[in-house]
This record gives structure tokens, C-alpha cells and sequence, in this order.
């Protein structure tokens, strides 16, 4: 064999590695990056500068990050409506904005102070999937019902 075809058939075989590298430990490594960020997530380190301009950490605090407070309480879960345009109602982050979407139409609701927020979808004929979605100080929450319109008695 000449030069060329032993480095084509080494680069193949290290490729080849690579990728059965990658499907075989790439999910675990996923799920350790996930975890450590969560760990992670939220703290805010301050540095001070010293005389020769190297930063140092002075101080690093952990900032939790808010709970959702993303509802829908109506429709309910799985619920069958014998009307098309129903109330999608509850509760988000007060002076916010979401995102009510179905698969026909999107709309964005001001949330009043009072957290409370309602708006009208409109459904078609069988299974509807409305998800109303919010983002609270860069974090993004997604509520999701499921509803069946159906015209029958």
C-alpha cells in the first residue's frame, strides 16, 4: 500500500471513532453539561482589580432563579369544548408578556399587575394544542394544554 492510502484509511478509522465515540458517551456527557450548568446557573461572581490588574473574586453569591409562576387554569387538561372560540385564562409574572398559541393563530397578552391574564383562541375540529409561553428575567416557561373541539352532541 502507498502513503496515501495508509493516511486515508487512518483518518477513515479516526473519524469512524469519533462519531461511535460520540453516540455511545455523547448522551451521558449531555446530561453531566446539563446537571453542572444547573448547579451553576444563577451564580453572579464580582471581581476587584488589584494594583497589578489581575481580576480576583471578591465575592460570589448564588442568585435563584425565580420559580415559574406560569398557569393556564382554563382550559383544563385534555378537556372536549362543543364551541370554537374558548378562554384561555391564568396566571403569570404581573407586567409581563406571553404568548398564547394554538395551531391556527398566535397572540400576545399584556399581563396586568394583578398577574391574572385571559385572552380568546380560536379552535379547529378535533385535537387543539394551546401552549402559553412567558420569559421572566431571560429564563423562557411554557405551559401546555391539550383541548378536543367537536361539534357533536
Amino acid at each position: 500500500m502507498n502513503k496515501d492510502a495508509i493516511l486515508a484509511s487512518l483518518i477513515g478509522f479516526s473519524v469512524g471513532l469519533l462519531i461511535t465515540a460520540s453516540i455511545i458517551f455523547g448522551p451521558k456527557l449531555f446530561a453531566q453539561l446539563q446537571t453542572s450548568m444547573r448547579e451553576h446557573q444563577g451564580q453572579v461572581a464580582s471581581f476587584q482589580t488589584k494594583e497589578d490588574n489581575q481580576p480576583q473574586p471578591s465575592n460570589i453569591t448564588s442568585q435563584e432563579p425565580l420559580p415559574s409562576s406560569l398557569t393556564i387554569d382554563q382550559p383544563t387538561q385534555e378537556s372536549i369544548v362543543k364551541e370554537s372560540g374558548i378562554t384561555v385564562s391564568g396566571n403569570a409574572s404581573p407586567n409581563s408578556l406571553i404568548i398564547v398559541g394554538t395551531t391556527e393563530e398566535e397572540s400576545v397578552v399584556q399581563v396586568p399587575s394583578s398577574g391574572k391574564y385571559e385572552t380568546k383562541v380560536v379552535l379547529r375540529e378535533g385535537k387543539n394544542d394551546i401552549s402559553v409561553a412567558n420569559v421572566v428575567n431571560d429564563q423562557l416557561f411554557v405551559e401546555r394544554v391539550v383541548v378536543y373541539f367537536s361539534q357533536e352532541p
